[in-house]
C-alpha cells in the first residue's frame, strides 16, 4: 500500500513538444524540466534492519524506471506519461500527470478496490488526503470505531548529492494512519515515507519509509530506502 499511492510515487508527466512557458511552475515559480520519452532513471533499493537501521544486504536490488509515452490521455488526464519500472523480480506500470497549478499526479489504488488521482502537492503545497475506510463494529459488547486514512504534505526545500552534484529538491511525507476510537478513547498509528522531488530533473530522486513501529503489529517494522544514483535525460 505504502508505495501507490505514492506518489513514491512516482511522478512526473511531461509533452516532449511543449514549450518552456506551458511548463507547470513549481516552488518558487521555476519550470519543471519533463523527462521525455526513453528518458530513465537508476535506483539503489533496499531494505533497512529494524535494529540498527543498516541495509540489508540480501534485500538489495536495482530498480530501473523508463518514460515509455508521453503526453497521453489515461484515465481523465490529458498530460500523462507511463513509465516502466523493472527491478530482478518485478515488473510494474505507473501513470503520472503535471497539473497546471505545479502539483504532480500519481494513479493508483485507492485501497478498496479502485484506482484514484492522487495529489503530490509540490506547487501548491497543501496536503491531500482521503479516507480508504471508516467502519464502527460492536466487539465483546464495545463499540470499536476503525478509520484508515491516506494523507500527503508538503514538508520543506532541501538538497540532496546525485551523481557528485548538488541538486535542490523537494520533500514531501506519505502518511498512512489507522486510528482506533474504543469506548471514546482515540488511539493512532502511522507508517510514514518520506519522497524528494528535483525539479531539475522532473522525477523523484530518493523515497525513505524509516525503521517504525508496526502499524498492525507490536515491535518494530523494517525500513526501505530507494536512492538515484544514474539517470539519462532525452
Amino acid at each position: 500500500m505504502l508505495k501507490h499511492i505514492s506518489l513514491l510515487l512516482i511522478l512526473v508527466a511531461s509533452v516532449s513538444s511543449c514549450s518552456k512557458s506551458s511548463d507547470p511552475v513549481g516552488p518558487g515559480s521555476a519550470s519543471y524540466s519533463a523527462p521525455k520519452t526513453g528518458s530513465t532513471f537508476s535506483y539503489d533499493q533496499y531494505a533497512t534492519d529494524t535494529t540498527n537501521a543498516m541495509p540489508i544486504a540480501s534485500s538489495r536490488d536495482t530498480s530501473v524506471h523508463t518514460f515509455l509515452r508521453t503526453g497521453i490521455t489515461y484515465a481523465g488526464k490529458t498530460n500523462v506519461s507511463q513509465i516502466l519500472e523493472k527491478t530482478r523480480f518485478s515488473t510494474d506500470t505507473t501513470y503520472i500527470n503535471y497539473e497546471t497549478n505545479g502539483d504532480i499526479s500519481s494513479y493508483g489504488s485507492d485501497g478498496n478496490g479502485g484506482m484514484i488521482w492522487g495529489t503530490i502537492p509540490i506547487g501548491s503545497k497543501t496536503t491531500f488526503s482521503f479516507t480508504q475506510a471508516d467502519t464502527t463494529e460492536v466487539i465483546l459488547g464495545v463499540t470499536t470505531r476503525i478509520k484508515i486514512s491516506v494523507e500527503v504534505k508538503y514538508v520543506s526545500e532541501e538538497t540532496l548529492s546525485i551523481k557528485g552534484q548538488s541538486i535542490n529538491v523537494t520533500k514531501l511525507k506519505q502518511s498512512f494512519i489507522v486510528a482506533t476510537t474504543v469506548g471514546g478513547v482515540m488511539k493512532s498509528k502511522s507508517a510514514d515515507v518520506f519522497v524528494y522531488f528535483a525539479p531539475s530533473l522532473g522525477y523523484i530522486v530518493k523515497s525513505d519509509q524509516p525503521v517504525q513501529d508496526g502499524i498492525f503489529s507490536s515491535g518494530k517494522s523494517k525500513g526501505h530506502v530507494m536512492m538515484l544514483f544514474d539517470y539519462t535525460l532525452k
